[in-house]
């Protein structure tokens, strides 16, 4: 029996411990199915119940990353979403200055904010002050 389910490990564990076999295909690997002329939910169901049939292999079936390798990696991009933002609010800072004829000095961005207290006019710091705060 074929089933097609919303995209999700918890549908393949439920499936698992219901004691079905649950294979994910590979989706780069079916061009037969993705490509193909007769698009349907049925004839896109046959094809791949026949591969699996014949031989599981052809689906180049994948597996997930378990839940604390997935925690790790969203770990990681959080992180690199942040330093992202923060290299991009240094980076309108820097830039923000200088129409005013201001240059902040080249320093670690943990000492940014305060180089830019101790060299920027008030006027100018004023403007550029929620961008510090957020650098913080």
């Amino acid at each position: 029996m074929f089933i097609e389910l919303p995209a999700g490990k918890h549908s393949r564990s439920l499936l698992t411990k219901l004691g079905h076999e649950v294979l994910v295909a590979n989706v780069r690997e079916l061009r037969a199915i993705t490509h193909s002329d007769r698009k349907s939910d049925k004839v896109d169901a046959q094809k791949l119940a026949r591969y699996a049939r014949l031989d599981p292999q052809i689906l180049r079936p994948i597996t997930h990353r378990s839940l604390e390798m997935h925690r790790a990696l969203s770990v990681v991009r959080t992180r690199a979403v942040l330093v992202r933002l923060r290299t991009t609010a240094v980076n309108a800072v820097r830039g923000l200055t200088k129409p005013f004829g201001y240059r902040v000095p080249a320093c670690s961005t943990a000492a940014f904010s305060k180089r830019c207290r101790t060299e920027l006019p008030a006027d100018v710091l004023s403007i550029v002050e929620p961008l510090l705060l957020q650098i913080e």
